[in-house]
């Protein structure tokens, strides 16, 4: 990800100077590359005002037929505090998370595709 289009404020708190996504949780690598999730170390994401566990949009998001594994994170808005951002990682083959309306989550307003697979890159996971 190189950041928000337009948006230098939402790019420099989301992305560390190095270009690591800051998502809030605790990770350490190991000495094979493996990233491992220890905790997370905001619970909630407040956003106009009611508390939002991003673990239960990730359980949602699970669900989906097209999505194998979920990350939600806060992302930072002057008018409602913070909304919900997920990541997503696509079941391989399938097309994208909004063509199946029946199946489509209410509220997703948009959907971007990152490139690659985060288990397929070289990209590496840290305390973010």
């Amino acid at each position: 990800m190189k950041g928000y289009f337009g948006n230098v404020e939402a790019t420099t708190s989301t992305l560390d100077s190095e270009g690591w996504l800051r998502t809030g949780d605790l990770c350490y690598i190991d000495e094979d590359g493996f990233i491992f999730v220890v905790d997370r170390l905001k619970e909630l994401i407040k956003y106009k005002g009611y508390q939002v566990p991003p673990a239960e949009l990730e359980a949602l998001l699970l669900t989906h037929p097209n999505i194998s594994d979920a990350a939600v994170i806060p992302y930072p808005d002057r008018d409602v505090g913070q909304y919900p951002m997920a990541y997503v990682v696509r079941k391989g083959g399938s097309g994208t998370v909004q063509e199946n309306p029946a199946g489509g989550f209410r509220g997703l307003d948009s959907e971007e595709s990152v490139g690659e697979d985060p288990e397929e890159g070289s990209h590496k996971a840290r305390d973010l």
